[in-house]
């Protein structure tokens, strides 16, 4: 999503750091861990701003939380809420909604990618989609941002766009009122009530592609 975070002076010195840290481990990590059955899903949006329709991600990273009984941690290293289950027996998913803004999540991302040993083809970022009707999602398996600052946020902390993404869509306003608004709005009461569905749906499709990535068919 396009120009829609709030703009927060990066420290400069700490992410030049993590961003060699993380380059010179993945190298590492492809050599001496096998693409194994653990992935990383993150929940982009606005730690603070919970319920709005850039934080989306966020939301449906609850609702799969929830649905797999398992509980958020804080964790002070990759600056975030983490919790970890297991799907399908034996794939093991962390989760992380970083508690970053938008545009400079790819920091807490970067230490998380870091800290549990996860290659860029195993971190799925779910996120909010202006340019795709409500009700509306899909996987894409890699490539540029799109214009959504969080998305650009972590290929230039991971200098990689190898992930792939759950866009989920938000629409565009129907009036010629400011983007910025609509997205750091909250849903119309209708479109609360579609939903849980619609996370659920989007849900499913998440963990179909991740089964179908540890089997080794791609997603």
């Amino acid at each position: 999503m396009g120009n829609m975070s709030v703009k927060v002076p990066l420290v400069v010195n700490q992410t030049t750091t993590i961003q060699k840290t993380v380059v010179a481990n993945l190298s590492s990590y492809a050599k001496s861990k096998p693409n194994g059955a653990k992935f990383l899903v993150v929940g982009l949006g606005n730690y603070s701003m919970a319920g709005t329709r850039h934080s989306v991600g966020m939301a449906v990273l609850n609702r799969f939380c929830n649905a797999t009984g398992s509980s958020w941690v804080k964790d002070r290293h990759c600056q975030g809420d983490v919790a970890r289950t297991t799907v399908y027996d034996n794939i093991e998913l962390i989760l992380l909604k970083p508690r970053l803004m938008m545009n400079i999540n790819g920091i807490c991302i970067a230490k998380a990618v870091d800290k549990f040993g996860i290659m860029p083809e195993n971190l799925y970022l779910v996120h909010d989609d202006l340019d795709r009707n409500f009700g509306k999602f899909s996987i894409k398996k890699a490539g540029s941002a799109g214009g959504h600052n969080g998305v650009k946020s972590v290929i230039s902390s991971l200098k990689s766009d190898k992930m792939p993404r759950l866009r989920i869509g938000i629409g565009r306003p129907v009036s010629s009122g400011s983007v910025i608004s609509f997205v750091l709005g909250r849903f119309t009461t209708e479109e609360k009530e579609q939903l849980p569905k619609i996370m659920d749906n989007a849900i499913e499709v998440l963990q179909t592609s991740i089964k179908k990535r540890a089997s080794g068919l791609g997603s």
